[in-house]
């Protein structure tokens, strides 16, 4: 198999864009872990 050198750009837009939906992802999953505990200290008083 000799590389298609049309399909490398979205290839590698493919893979930018899944990193930065993961990127995404992480940044949310650590919001959403900051609201719940704020909520938690709030509860707890600690």
């Amino acid at each position: 198999m000799k590389p298609c050198i049309t399909g490398e750009p979205t290839q590698i837009l493919t893979k930018t864009q899944s990193t930065q939906n993961r990127a995404d992802k992480a940044r949310e999953a650590v919001f959403f872990s900051n609201i719940l505990t704020k909520i938690n200290t709030k509860e707890f008083g600690a």
